[in-house]
């Protein structure tokens, strides 16, 4: 996912969980992500969806709303998720430094736990 596939009215979910309603090519409205008070203007994010300035506003995961719904009011039941960050975490083996998805991590990590 790209900052320029998103589209007005979908939704985006920082690491720690705020939803914020997205807001392109709106008359009188810069491009931004908004939740209430709050928000933050698209320009302050690359194209991979991390934030330029606050690192802990990157956005982790995307949703598209599957029927009609109000603008604004989250119900998951009328959203799907269309793009989930995959997170990864660095392990060095004989030496050799490798990235794996978080999840494979915590499966090794019970694996070696467990033997």
């Amino acid at each position: 996912m790209k900052k320029s596939d998103l589209r007005t009215g979908m939704i985006v979910e920082w690491q720690d969980g705020t939803k914020l309603v997205v807001f392109r090519d709106v008359p009188n409205l810069e491009n931004c992500i908004v939740a209430g008070s709050t928000w933050m203007p698209l320009f302050k994010y690359e194209d991979d969806l991390t934030n330029k300035d606050y690192p802990h506003v990157n956005i982790n995961k995307v949703y598209q709303p599957s029927k009609e719904c109000a603008l604004g009011k989250y119900d998951q039941s009328l959203y799907d998720i269309i793009w989930k960050r995959s997170t990864t975490r660095q392990i060095t083996i004989d030496g050799k430094t490798i990235d794996i998805s978080e999840e494979s991590f915590q499966a090794l990590k019970r694996t070696l736990m467990e033997g």
